[in-house]
Parts: C-alpha cells; structure tokens; sequence
C-alpha cells in the first residue's frame, strides 16, 4: 500500500496549481465572452450604418419624387388652356373669325382615307378536317389490333 501512496502523492496536484488552472480556465471562457460581445458589437454597429445608409437613400428618393411631382404640375399650369391662350395673345396672336379662315382646293387630293377598323362581313369558308385512323383509335383499339394482328414476316 505503500507504493500507492506514494505514485499518488507524486501525481497529485498542488493546491495552487489547481487555482491557477481554475483561474487559467475561467479568464480563458472570460476571454471568449469578451470576443463573441465583441463580434456583435461590430455586427449591430454596421447594421445601424447600413439602416441609417438605407434611411438617407429613401429619403433622397421621396425628396426627388416630390420634384418630379413639382415639375409635372408646373407643366400641367404651363400646358393649361388658359395659359396658353395667354401666352398666345402675348405672343400676338387672336381668335379667327369664320370669314377669315382661307381654304384650298388641292387638285387630285380626295382627303383622309376612312379608317376600317373591323372588316367587312364576309364568310369564311368552312374547312372540314379529316383525321386519319391513327389519330383517331383509341387505346384499347390499338391494343385489341396489335394483339389480334399475325406478326409480319
């Protein structure tokens, strides 16, 4: 018994050692929280830059559209029936009396061609389609003739 004592006595652990291995182990998992808080730490950061990147954009794009809005309806005033007769009579022009208006005979010119837009009625001639046999047999018939015809030679 002796012996035994003695190879467990000389594998056996100090006391300190063990505390400097539990100590050892517990800065090790203290490290590895530190760098898993880290890496989320940098992961929420470049989300929030990437969000507030998105927010700006989309802000950019309402302030263009709101523009594009802005221009449309200055070119809706513009094209107005009453600003364009404004503009017309500013510019010198006025509204033609009937007598005045001035007409020309083109020889040879017989105007617009009427528009057709359906054709006229007329009928369309019945096609008949005629099928051959064997696209018209069914496949119990094709079965009932390959079984009851002799083999060819």
């Amino acid at each position: 018994m002796d012996n035994i004592a003695k190879v467990k006595q000389a594998y056996s652990q100090t006391p300190w050692r063990k505390q400097v291995q539990t100590g050892g182990l517990f800065l090790a998992i203290l490290v590895l929280a530190l760098v898993v808080a880290l890496i989320y730490v940098d992961v929420s950061a470049k989300a929030v830059a990437a969000g507030r990147d998105i927010q700006g954009m989309k802000e950019t794009i309402d302030a263009l559209e709101r523009s594009i809005d802005d221009k449309r309806a200055e070119l809706a005033q513009i094209r107005s029936a009453v600003s364009m007769e404004a503009r017309a009579k500013a510019m010198g022009f006025r509204p033609e009396n009937s007598g005045e208006a001035l007409y020309l005979v083109v020889p040879g010119y017989s105007g617009r061609s009427p528009v057709v837009l359906v054709p006229p009625d007329t009928p369309v001639p019945k096609q008949t389609v005629v099928l051959s046999p064997e696209y018209s047999a069914s496949l119990t018939d094709w079965i009932k003739q390959q079984l009851y015809l002799p083999a060819e030679p």
